[in-house]
């Protein structure tokens, strides 16, 4: 599980993707992993299973 300062990190370099929908997907991911290790799983599943604005 990432710790704060390494979140804000990844979520820093991510920010800098060329692709607006590459970089929300893959901080969407981000988020969903970090949340399901805290044992948000379920929440995580139904937010995965909901049509997005973006492939």
């Amino acid at each position: 599980m990432l710790n704060p300062e390494e979140f804000e990190k990844v979520m820093e370099k991510e920010s800098q993707r060329d692709c607006i929908q590459e970089r929300h997907a893959t901080m969407d991911d981000i988020k969903g992993e970090l949340l399901r290790d805290l044992g948000y799983g379920k929440g995580i599943i139904i937010f995965n299973n909901t049509e997005k604005w973006y492939e």
